[in-house]
C-alpha cells in the first residue's frame, strides 16, 4: 500500500477526529481533554460560520463523544498522551497526525 492510499484511508474514516487534530496542529502544545473539546467546537462553529451554513448543535456535544473520538485518535496513533504532571490527560499532535493533517491541507 502506498502512503497515499493509507493517509486517504485514514482521512475517510477520521469524521470529526478531523476538527481534533485540526485544533491540536494550530495550538501546538498539550492540550487537556476538557479544553480539548471546547477548541474544537469552536473551530467548527467558526468554520460552519464562514459557510453561512446553520449550525443546530456542537460538534462535540458531550463527555461521551470526546472520550470516544479521543480514544479512535490515539489507538490509531493520530495523538499522543505525554507524561504531564497532575491527573488529567493531555494531547499532542504525534507525527503522523501531523503528516495526516499536511496531506490534507495539500490536496485541499
Amino acid at each position: 500500500m502506498q502512503r497515499e492510499e493509507i493517509l486517504n484511508t485514514l482521512l475517510s474514516r477520521l469524521g470529526n477526529g478531523l476538527w481534533i487534530l485540526a485544533v491540536l496542529k494550530k495550538e501546538g502544545r498539550p492540550i487537556n481533554k476538557e479544553r480539548l473539546g471546547v477548541l474544537t467546537n469552536e473551530l467548527y462553529h467558526k468554520a460552519m460560520a464562514q459557510t453561512n451554513e446553520p449550525v443546530t448543535s456542537d460538534l462535540i456535544g458531550s463527555r461521551h463523544t470526546l472520550d470516544q473520538l479521543t480514544a479512535q485518535l490515539y489507538g490509531a496513533g493520530l495523538v499522543d498522551t505525554p507524561d504531564l504532571p497532575g491527573r488529567a490527560t493531555f494531547y499532542t499532535l504525534s507525527s503522523l497526525g501531523k503528516e495526516l493533517i499536511d496531506y490534507r491541507e495539500s490536496i485541499k
